[in-house]
């Protein structure tokens, strides 16, 4: 049984925050991966903020994964540099839709 810390509560919340959020579709094949997209800066001025948060993000869903994903669904994440600057998070953004074909970003 794990140690009840603050720490493991913040993972465990933002895990199933993120899962009630997500556009799951419970027909999809079990070995399919959940992607999301990760926005954050990890150039220009939050450059020295930014690969911390991405690295809490990948964190949590490290831990999910590692108890077999949701509903038997690994978690696959998409990283996009916003640059702290608006005009690039949103061609960011737009590629993380249209391209990467996320069903949800997460984001700073």
């Amino acid at each position: 049984m794990r140690k009840t810390t603050r720490r493991n509560v913040l993972k465990g919340a933002a895990a199933a925050a993120t899962v009630a959020a997500l556009p799951i579709n419970v027909n999809a094949q079990s070995g399919e991966p959940i992607r999301i997209g990760i926005l954050t800066p990890l150039t220009g001025a939050g450059g020295n903020d930014g690969p911390r948060m991405l690295k809490a993000m990948t964190a949590v869903f490290d831990e999910v994964n590692k108890q077999g994903g949701v509903l038997g669904r690994r978690i696959e994440t998409v990283v996009e540099d916003d640059q702290t600057n608006p005009e690039a998070a949103v061609r960011a953004a737009r590629k993380l839709i249209e391209v990467n074909k996320v069903p949800m970003i997460l984001g700073t």
